[in-house]
């Protein structure tokens, strides 16, 4: 017992530094996040809200509402897409070439 209470103070300065580094540290980080990029469309990218940045390969082409499958012929032509959203049910077909 009394080696646990001589030891209390040196517990608690570690404790405190331990804390005073780490709170250094968060708000480092988040004057590294730029806070003024908010989760949506940007120019090049589309920012999702855990940060991942989404950019386009390509040209993208509307092909209806809420794609489930998608299908490439065999000599890699077109491309068949099911749309099953809230509107009409469909069939896309994308021309690759």
């Amino acid at each position: 017992m009394k080696r646990t209470l001589k030891l209390f103070p040196v517990y608690f300065i570690s404790f405190f530094i331990i804390i005073t580094f780490s709170s250094f540290n968060s708000s480092n980080i988040s004057k590294k996040n730029n806070l003024s990029e908010l989760p949506g469309k940007h120019k090049n990218f589309t920012l999702l809200p855990n940060g991942w940045r989404l950019t386009p390969e390509g040209k993208q082409i509307p092909i209806g509402e809420l794609p489930l499958n998608m299908v490439i012929t065999n000599n890699e032509r077109y491309a068949i897409t099911s749309n099953s959203g809230m509107g009409i049910n469909s069939l896309s077909v994308v021309d690759l070439k």
